[in-house]
């Protein structure tokens, strides 16, 4: 998760204090994350510090005197403007790097993220994986047939979505409001959009291409199909090394059917689930997530469990993630209520798409 969240910088703004309160939410968040939720003494520290940081420099900027957390029990203080622009600037300089930051490392294996300026428009070039054809031809004759191989341009155009939810401003007075928790949720819950969009384009493509029309697509796992769909997934990527990716149920099926070839594998199979590599192939997990809203209901799984998919390293990414702009917008909506709550709009520009450039494959029908 370190590495991650490192990849992703916020615009900043023109006060030192307030870029240094906003570093200290984005280090809060991350140690949310790292703790899995399981805060400590240190943690709830960290967090006090931070959400009085962030009140005193909001109330002083607004021209209150700052008396501690109780300040903000004062509704002429929170309902003030210049406390609430303050307030959602810096909000939306956290939240930034962590919505990407979330999306697991496991789906930037398929996906490649770009970023645009407002109002601008995503292009990508897709190029022909074709080669050229030799042909022998008389003598006398001094030039063959004319080939060109044509190229395809895909746009992505991002598009805003919104999370509103209400703040309650009693338990930041109280000092109680778990600042970490609240900025990793949102950008949980913005990853987890982004997550499920990226499954459904990659799964979307795979189930276009079946194992009756397509010569990478093959249904229930054998070694002849396994091998099969690995080499030509390579050839037709230059050579590239070619990963098997599927959650840790599908990978569980890769295993040799020799009795055998089954001695001293088992050990692995129990600690890990999956093999490391299969006839030569690296095998990667694709971390599983339950589709957003579904947590307290059906608790429906986001990755299908009864597909292997093959995918060359290092070559195109057949799924685009575009943001557009640098941040996130935060805004204030009238929704004040005798509890002393003020609703957020929290909103981002994004796309998703797929566009197939490279040749991939699939194994379909596993069962798991």
């Amino acid at each position: 998760m370190s590495k991650v969240f490192s990849q992703f910088r916020y615009s900043g703004l023109v006060d030192d204090v307030a870029n240094k309160i906003i570093k200290g939410g984005i280090e809060l968040t991350k140690k949310y994350a790292e703790l899995k939720g399981k805060t400590n003494e240190e943690y709830n520290s960290d967090n006090h510090k931070f959400v009085e940081a962030l009140s005193e420099y909001c109330v002083k900027s607004a021209g209150f005197a700052w008396n501690g957390l109780e300040t903000l029990k004062n509704p002429q203080v929170t309902n003030s403007v210049a406390f609430k622009e303050k307030f959602n600037a810096i909000v939306a300089q956290i939240i930034t790097p962590v919505a990407p930051a979330v999306i697991s490392q496991r789906y930037m294996d398929l996906a490649e993220v770009k970023q645009i300026g407002w109002g601008e428009t995503a292009r990508f070039i897709v190029k022909s994986n074709e080669l050229f054809q030799v042909n022998d031809i008389a003598e006398g004759v001094q030039f063959g047939g004319l080939q060109r191989l044509y190229n395809d341009e895909i746009t992505v155009n991002p598009t805003p979505k919104q999370i509103r939810f209400d703040i309650p401003w009693y338990q930041v007075a109280a000092g109680i409001f778990d600042m970490g928790e609240w900025a990793y949720k949102i950008g949980l819950s913005f990853g987890g959009y982004i997550q499920k969009n990226i499954v459904d384009a990659f799964t979307g493509v795979i189930t276009s291409m079946t194992a009756a029309s397509s010569p990478y697509v093959a249904n229930g796992f054998t070694d002849s199909n396994f091998l099969t769909i690995a080499q030509r997934v390579q050839t037709a990527n230059a050579n590239a090394e070619v990963y098997c990716m599927g959650t840790v149920n599908a990978l569980g099926t890769v295993f040799p059917s020799t009795v055998g070839l089954q001695y001293g594998l088992g050990e692995q199979i129990a600690e890990e689930g999956f093999l490391q590599r299969y006839k030569g192939v690296r095998l990667m997990p694709i971390e599983q997530a339950q589709v957003p809203g579904t947590i307290n209901t059906t608790a429906t799984l986001m990755i299908p469990n009864n597909v292997l998919y093959f995918v060359a390293m290092g070559q195109y990414k057949p799924i685009k993630v575009v943001f557009e702009g640098e941040n996130v917008t935060v805004e204030t909506v009238p929704t004040q209520t005798p509890d002393k709550t003020a609703g957020l709009a929290i909103t981002m520009r994004f796309g998703v798409a797929s566009v197939v450039g490279s040749k991939f494959g699939a194994i379909t029908g596993i069962v798991a």
